[in-house]
């Protein structure tokens, strides 16, 4: 259930930063180092490296200690006996700035001994820093010891080099770690396995300009994006979007990331007199780096003059090569885009490109000179290198850079060639059995019931090519190559490549492309006439999937041979790698049910014409022992005949929990078997939580989570346990949803399982303690349980416990007290509480004229406690019992207040009382219950002198006397915070508040008391007010008419619509005003309708041609009126009395104090007087203030006088108040009397 009201209270995990030095950075690509003091260490280091501000196992995975259900977090197995921990989080600590998430504490086996004790713990990494330290404390006896595990933390950032107007900015990564970060589109939607290092364009997005594209650096390893402008553009905003991938097989740790900023102004294209080389990638992108990445002999590379146009000239001969080793050859010169010449995508046209190779390997300097011919600025012979105006291309102001600033290229033979299935094999943390070359592999595979044939799914491998030469320093080598030829083939007639797209696109028996950063990279094809080539490391993927070639006993060896690039290129060398297959029987997601459910099987497949398998029989055939049974057959199989639709179905059930493996298959195809897993659950416990605290008209949460255990095939290790509520469950059970990752396993292998368990539904009632008992202030008794649960529609059952079969007694249809809900897919149910009915009031005071309860902010009016009974949707007498919850509280607190104060007037013979109200909810308003805007207070001086001079608001009366009268509360805001009443609102306790008040004229200056009666909530309407009119098209309008004899206010009274749907509130308008008898008034709705004032609404109130909606108008939860489209009308009785809420009525009284002041008569000229306490000058002098030149006092602290002058400008007056023990000069023009305060 949820309600767009809701008042959500999010409580945060419990922080515990333990300061700790940090240790010096790590290398981000080395695994997480374990500093283990002697005798136990961390045994699960995994992962090894965090993204800054990441949580170690996803934001919402709790860590985990069973190695049964599978380890969770950063673990300690224990090796010791006599190991204990002491501490909130069982004895682990973290470096400030991160944060410890949650441990757990696993007892083994054998209670008494530790042996077999593990501890686990997840964390959130700190977002600053590059490595963090997790410690666990322990002591082995009475010994302390303390073992470390650092762990690195990875923080990627945006590099930009300005671009000019004909070339393009970059903007590259820094600190980019393809080791477990990969590009949002890539991983979007979340799917595993998970794809990592690939980045595209859409990963990226730029303020201005064009994104021409991106490429990988392979000699740092970053990534970039190329954005070009037409014209000069400034401060260009870059964002770069990818995710951080901490285990492949699933998608619950992946956690997205947005570097770079709204208004980061990374990168500006300007216009200059100068030009510049850049190299360009394989891709066609520019790059800003001084060094390109590492090409093999042969292969082709180009650079660019920027910014250069068509007219522009450059002769070969102007062109230098510099260096070692490497030779020139093919030099050519041309205009990007010309007719025959390479046209790169993220350079622009006609700008003047060379392109060229070496035979040789070894490193070319490069700088020319060219004729600038074409543009405003520079023309004429230009000098070009890479860092022609020495500023070193790295716009941080200084000219400091590498001493030559020619552009550098490397030239590389091949070294060796690897293929793995997926790491770099020249990192030494890559296991031996990830690297394949010239190896074998085996994988399962599945049949294919419609096709005949079978399926693999994806098979992804990465082949590498690693090479070397001689640079001015030395040898350099295991460097990834650039350009390298590579065709891969496969041997033989089984299996297929697969390319991108979905489905994806077959690419056949051979495929072509270049090594990019030492990595399989292809080109177009006719399969594929888009790829590009030189966007990323494509990789190798292939699949058997229904290829008529295969079956379980083929071998498919795929070939790669690796080619220097010439004409005609140069052979390398060939690698294989054999894959085998081993069939497995295809298997359905697992269907979780409660126990006595009946789960229907279909064993279907598609076909083009007819059903190739019609009239074939299928079988159904679960193990003998096996709970439950076929429905109309045996217990232990069924057959059915195979229909023309291709599809058998049979239905089964079992009023006990276990596993069920049922097979199914066509009788005499053994590879045409699916199996049907069902795992059958009796509830494990029901866990309610409730909002703590809440106001009493805030709407709360009240959830009840359910799990559910079966005893499977496997044992679980868990001890057998009694719940609370009676009920005993087995050992060795699994739990779900808790158990459902440790089951699934690899998720590589059952990729059909769903990445969280998909729980059944199962009918939660919530229910209340003590619902039975009414509360009674007077009485004593305060156990009853507050408030109501709200409807949304979707309940089953209202107020009657189904389980039980017993009524609510308090509650009612339109506030029920027991609910009857469905779990969603995570075996949670949900419902919103309410607080304002049946209420204790036990924090109150007791109001002394009534004894009624006299509630004031935070104080404590109710508690509602709350309790859910989980019952199988299809229970049968004498089989499993249903599941009762633990207990939680609800406290409602009182929000609003009752409280008289005094104004003071310019005369000291006249004074304010005024009365502030906030309803219980803290507002001043007519939305809830029990409001108090626009009701009667009743006014007495009841002692002392005294008179009623005055009064507001309206309506109101003065008794003959002057000694009583009746005031109608108003608001002093609106339900937009909007100021209302400007002209008689008095000094306010706190915002939104209703007020009223007298003036009281007291001329022998003693004292008055005045007693004023709130009365018991909620008020009874104050006249018959009713709808009358009713416009539901065009131009919407809402009139209501006063029938009574008596003007109303209509301050209280509200219209409202029927709600845009259920689970929203009504469409409301707060009114104001006030309704002569017989007036009438006209309220517009529509269209623009949330511009007049109306709320939780679209632009019209009313559907259009809807006879049925309509219009209502309410008075403290009591329908006035409602009128329909159709012009139907309902006006019930307006009663005298409104059920009464057990506040009851306040009578509170206040003691006006006229003579408190001495009365100084004050002689011409200089007087010093004194205050005793605090009050306004104006009010003293009463209304004197012509006579009155001048009022000083010495201000002390300032060291200064301070003045008032009555008669003067007012930007001359420092203070306008006499403060208590304050001493004052009055200079005086006649003799008069003042009345200073006492």
């Amino acid at each position: 259930m949820g309600n767009v009201h809701r008042r959500f209270l999010v409580f945060g995990l419990l922080a515990l930063l333990v300061a700790v030095v940090a240790g010096s950075g790590l290398e981000l690509r080395a695994p997480g180092v374990v500093h283990a003091a002697p005798g136990e260490v961390f045994t699960k280091v995994d992962p090894p490296k965090l993204y800054a501000g990441d949580f170690s196992h996803g934001a919402a995975v709790p860590a985990q200690a069973n190695p049964t259900l599978g380890l969770v977090g950063y673990c300690v197995e224990v090796d010791g006996s006599g190991i204990t921990v002491t501490g909130l989080v069982n004895g682990f600590t973290v470096t400030a700035g991160s944060t410890i998430t949650g441990t757990d504490y696993y007892d083994g086996t054998t209670p008494a001994d530790s042996t077999d004790d593990v501890y686990c713990a997840t964390i959130q990494a700190a977002t600053t820093g590059t490595s963090l330290k997790l410690s666990w404390t322990y002591l082995e006896g009475s010994t302390a010891a303390t073992i470390e595990l650092e762990i690195a933390i990875v923080t990627v950032t945006l590099q930009g080099w300005d671009g000019v107007v004909g070339g393009a900015a970059t903007v590259c990564t820094v600190g980019w770690d393809p080791a477990f970060l990969t590009g949002k589109a890539s991983n979007t939607p979340l799917t595993a396995p998970n794809n990592l290092d690939k980045v595209d364009a859409g990963d990226w997005t730029a303020s201005a300009g064009t994104i021409t594209g991106v490429f990988k650096n392979t000699a740092t390893g970053e990534w970039c994006v190329g954005i070009t402008a037409g014209v000069v553009t400034a401060d260009i905003d870059v964002e770069f979007s990818f995710y951080a991938v901490y285990r492949l097989s699933t998608t619950s740790d992946d956690q997205l990331h947005t570097i770079g900023s709204p208004t980061n102004d990374i990168v500006d294209i300007n216009d200059v007199d100068f030009s510049e080389l850049r190299h360009i990638s394989l891709g066609g992108q520019m790059m800003p780096q001084q060094d390109a990445n590492e090409n093999v002999v042969g292969a082709r590379h180009y650079a660019c003059v920027v910014p250069s146009a068509v007219g522009d000239v450059l002769q070969p001969n102007n062109v230098s090569f510099s260096g070692s080793g490497a030779n020139v050859s093919g030099l050519e010169i041309f205009h990007d885009g010309a007719a025959g010449s390479p046209n790169f995508p993220g350079v622009v046209d006609g700008t003047i490109c060379l392109g060229w190779t070496s035979t040789q390997p070894g490193e070319h300097f490069l700088t020319l000179s060219f004729t600038k011919n074409v543009g405003a600025l520079g023309l004429g012979l230009r000098n070009v290198s890479w860092d022609t105006n020495g500023d070193n291309n790295d716009q941080d102001g200084a000219t400091s850079g590498p001493g030559n600033a020619a552009l550098l290229k490397q030239w590389n033979t091949i070294s060796r060639t690897e293929i793995t299935t997926g790491a770099d094999p020249r990192d030494p943390d890559t296991p031996a059995g990830e690297i394949i070359t010239n190896g074998s592999l085996t994988r399962p595979i599945q049949f294919n019931v419609a096709s005949g044939r079978f399926l693999s799914g994806r098979l992804p491998l990465t082949e590498w090519v690693f090479g070397g030469h001689t640079g001015p320093t030395g040898p350099l080598f295991d460097l990834a190559l650039e350009g390298v030829v590579l065709v891969v083939r496969i041997e033989g007639n089984c299996g297929y490549f697969l390319g991108d797209g979905t489905p994806p696109a077959n690419l056949g028996r051979e495929i072509t492309g270049v090594s990019y950063g030492g990595r399989f990279d292809r080109g177009p094809s006719p399969a594929e006439p888009g790829e590009p080539l030189g966007d990323g490391p494509d990789d190798i993927s292939f699949t058997i999937d229904d290829d008529g070639g295969c079956n379980p006993s083929s071998v498919v060896r795929i070939a790669i041979d690796a080619y220097y690039p010439g004409s005609p290129n140069v052979f390398f060398g060939t690698e294989t790698v054999d894959v085998s297959f081993e069939f497995t029987v295809g298997t359905k997601t697992p269907r979780l049910a409660w126990a006595g459910d009946r789960v229907s099987l279909r064993y279907a497949f598609s076909y083009s014409d007819t059903c190739p398998l019609a009239a074939n029989t299928v079988v159904f055939t679960r193990p003998s022992g096996q709970p439950g049974g076929f429905v109309g057959s045996s217990p232990d199989g069924h057959t059915e005949v195979l229909g023309a639709d291709c599809e058998a179905e049979v239905a089964y059930e079992s009023d006990m929990p276990g596993e069920v493996d049922i097979e199914v298959f066509v009788n005499g195809n053994e590879y045409s078997k699916v199996a049907f897993p069902i795992f059958y659950l009796a509830f494990e416990d029901v866990t309610t939580t409730a909002t703590g605290q809440l106001n009493v008209s805030e709407i709360g949460d009240l959830s009840a989570s359910v799990r559910g255990w079966f005893v499977g095939n496997n044992p679980s290790g868990r001890p057998a346990e009694m719940k609370p509520d009676g009920r005993g469950v087995p050992a060795d059970r699994w739990i779900l949803p808790t158990d459902w990752e440790t089951l699934r396993g690899d998720a590589d292998s059952r990729r059909n399982w769903p990445s969280s368990a998909p729980m059944p539904v199962a009918y939660v009632t919530f229910a209340m303690e003590r619902e039975d008992v009414v509360n009674n202030w007077h009485t004593g008794v305060k156990n009853g349980d507050a408030g109501w649960l709200v409807l949304d529609g979707t309940e089953s059952s209202i107020n009657v416990n189904p389980v039980t079969g017993i009524p609510s007694v308090l509650g009612t249809v339109n506030r029920p007290r027991i609910l009857t809900d469905a779990t969603d897919l995570d075996g949670i149910g949900t419902v919103d509480t309410f607080g304002d009915f049946n209420l204790t009031y036990e924090g109150c005071l007791k109001n002394p004229h009534t004894g009624n309860p006299e509630c004031s902010v935070d104080d404590m009016a109710g508690h509602s406690r709350y309790y859910a009974i989980a019952d199988y949707p299809r229970r049968r007498a004498g089989t499993l019992p249903p599941a009762t919850s633990n207990v939680v509280q609800t406290n409602w607190l009182w929000a609003g207040y009752k409280e008289l104060t005094i104004v003071d007037t310019d005369s000291p013979t006249m004074k304010y009382v005024v009365a502030h109200l906030k309803d219980r909810d803290g507002y001043c308003d007519a939305k809830s219950f029990n409001n108090l805007l626009g009701i009667p207070l009743q006014w007495e001086i009841d002692a002392g002198d005294g008179f009623i001079v005055g009064l507001e608001g309206a309506p109101s009366w003065v008794s003959t006397n002057k000694r009583a009268a009746t005031t109608t509360t108003f608001d002093t805001v609106d339900d937009f915070g909007r100021p209302l009443n400007e002209g008689i609102a008095k000094p306010t306790v706190d915002a939104d508040e209703c007020q009223a008040w007298i003036k009281v004229s007291n001329s022998m200056l003693t004292s008055t008391n005045v007693r004023v009666s709130f009365p018991p909530p909620p008020s009874p309407p104050p006249a018959e007010v009713r709808v009358t009119g009713l416009v539901c098209s065009g131009p919407e309008e809402v009139t209501i008419k006063n029938m009574g004899t008596n003007v109303v206010s209509l301050a209280g009274f509200s219209l409202r619509s029927r709600p845009e749907n259920y689970l929203e509130p009504e469409q409301y308008l707060e009114i104001h005003g006030f309704l002569e008898p017989g007036e009438s008034r006209t309220f517009s709705a529509g269209p623009n309708a949330p511009a007049l004032d109306w709320q939780y609404t679209n632009d019209e109130v009313f559907v259009d041609g809807d006879a049925n909606d309509w219009a209502r108008l309410s008075w403290n939860g009591f329908e006035m009126s409602r009128m329909h489209c159709d012009g139907q009308v309902v006006n019930p009785p307006i009663p005298e009395m409104l059920p009464l809420d057990g506040e009851g009525e306040i009578v509170i009284d206040i003691t006006v104090d006229f003579g408190a002041q001495t009365n100084k008569l004050l002689e011409a000229g200089w007087n010093l007087v004194s205050a005793g306490r605090n009050g306004k000058i104006k009010a003293a002098l009463a209304g004197n203030d012509d006579n009155v030149i001048a009022i000083y006092t010495w201000n002390g602290i300032a060291g200064r006088w301070e003045l008032y002058t009555p008669s003067g400008p007012s930007f001359l007056n420092t203070f306008d108040s006499f403060r208590a023990g304050g001493v004052y000069w009055v200079q005086v023009k006649q003799p008069f009397t003042i009345y200073v305060p006492d």
